[in-house]
């Protein structure tokens, strides 16, 4: 079965077909980083990384592209308002550099945390400045935008396509709430900034062509994703609430400005909700990773929890559902550890069902994966496949080399999951190792003696030990 992912831009699954096969050109929405990501956050990152590694386990090559906004994200929606990283410099009584430097730091440790893959572009808004503005530059050109004393704007009415993507009639739109600060100026209501003028106390600005200013938020993503992806690509993913306005308006401003489709394929999450309630300061009920690990969780508790919900449906967090992913995940990985460390009492090749057990799991897993990323029906079939071998270890009829099988299925699946932790007595074989004793293993039954020896010596000179058994071989550290 071929990958079908839901497609936000034509609401419903569709058969996943690159521009480019086997390569892959993908872009996460990043964080603005003014503060600490909050569990909500991360769900929509790593609901990119799950794209991003079902992809690759397809055999796909992707080129994984994310932004950091480090400047030029207006503070709630008015035509008017302080940026929210000079309000948190102004609060904590720092530069606005300092403040983006810092919370990168930390998104970057919590999405190591959370097992993100690091993308091989992560981009950050004032680098791309001069992008930024030859793609206003070429908007211009094509009579997509106007000027005004307070910034430039995008001509939502120029573009005959505008709110397609949202669902939206631009002539119902009214832009900004009732109560926030409009600029009179704007020929109508859903006009969106591309380059914010007259803010003389803005710490952060940069000349262009219409004055001195700095770039409204959504003309960065468009710049930067189509710099390392080009005009059209593969993916984006982002949080559902950036349908509207931000990923309507990179679609408006990019595909104005190019002629071309932007995007083929749109993947958006669903919101966390705690208790049943929105995440909001008011309720204090906004958490972050650090305040799970003050509470003795692990973000990759958190990782588990996410998986049991299919990212389109959204998530109720509470540390009851929290304290359960953390009982399951422990349960797996003393699983894991009971496999590691088997007798292997049961003959040799008897057990024939547990290659049948492995290709039955493994066929019903990608077909999962392949149904728009189902998750929780790969654990529920992970759940059923474990009480199989739990049951065959408890009456002795695997043998070791069973017990292998399942663990290199275990990780393969793993692959993707990146959940479970495969380490023995604290201390995890790394997979390089395991590769080297497998080929080694692989020229001693050809008969390549002189191969074989070659990389026994290798796997000794980074401090293992491996030694053949009649099912195979067992590697462990020195001391």
């Amino acid at each position: 079965m071929a990958l079908q992912l839901y497609n936000t831009r034509v609401r419903k699954k569709a058969e996943f077909e690159p521009l480019h096969p086997p390569n892959v050109g993908m872009y996460v929405c990043g964080p603005t980083v003014y503060h600490f990501a909050h569990i909500g956050n991360m769900r929509s990152y790593t609901t990119g990384d799950l794209v991003r590694r079902v992809l690759e386990y397809k055999k796909f090559k992707v080129t994984h592209v994310m932004n950091i906004t480090d400047v030029g994200h207006l503070h709630a929606d008015a035509d008017d308002t302080e940026d929210k990283m000079e309000k948190a410099a102004r609060e904590e009584k720092k530069s606005p550099l300092q403040i983006a430097e810092f919370y990168t730091a930390a998104f970057l440790s919590d999405m190591k945390k959370i097992r993100n893959k690091e993308p091989a572009v992560l981009c950050k808004a004032t680098d791309h400045i001069p992008d930024m503005i030859k793609l206003i530059q070429t908007l211009e050109k094509k009579g997509f935008v106007y000027l005004t004393k307070n910034g430039v704007y995008f001509d939502t009415q120029k573009f005959s396509k505008y709110g397609q993507f949202a669902r939206m009639d631009l002539n119902q739109l009214k832009g900004v709430r009732e109560d926030v600060t409009r600029d009179p100026e704007k020929k109508h209501p859903g006009d969106f900034r591309l380059w914010q003028l007259n803010q003389p106390h803005h710490i952060l600005q940069w000349e262009s062509p219409w004055g001195k200013g700095y770039p409204g938020w959504h003309i960065e993503c468009s710049a930067m994703s189509m710099k390392y992806l080009g005009t059209s690509f593969d993916i984006h993913t982002g949080g559902i609430d950036n349908i509207f306005p931000h990923h309507q308006n990179e679609i408006a401003q990019s595909e104005g400005a190019t002629g071309k489709p932007f995007v083929q394929y749109w993947v958006h999450t669903a919101h966390v909700l705690v208790n049943n309630q929105k995440m909001s300061k008011s309720l204090r009920n906004i958490y972050t990773f650090n305040d799970l690990e003050k509470k003795g969780f692990d973000a990759l508790d958190y990782r588990f929890l996410l998986l049991t919900a299919h990212y389109r449906s959204e998530l109720n967090f509470t540390w009851e559902s929290l304290e359960g992913a953390q009982k399951t995940r422990k349960n797996w990985n003393e699983f894991i550890k009971r496999l590691q460390k088997y007798s292997g009492k049961g003959e040799k090749g008897k057990n024939a069902e547990v290659k049948e057990w492995i290709q039955e799991s493994k066929e019903k897993i990608e077909s999962f994966l392949d149904d728009d990323l189902n998750t929780p029906l790969v654990l529920a079939e992970l759940s059923a496949f474990s009480r199989k071998i739990n049951d065959s270890m408890s009456k002795n009829e695997l043998s070791k080399m069973d017990a292998r099988k399942v663990l290199d299925f275990l990780q393969s699946v793993n692959e993707v999951l990146a959940v479970f932790d495969f380490s023995q007595e604290g201390e995890a074989i790394p997979a390089h190792m395991i590769a080297r004793a497998k080929e080694r293993e692989a020229a001693r039954k050809g008969k390549d003696w002189k191969k074989a020896d070659a990389l026994r010596k290798e796997i000794e000179a980074e401090g293992y030990l491996i030694m053949d058994t009649k099912d195979g071989f067992e590697i462990t550290p020195k001391n």
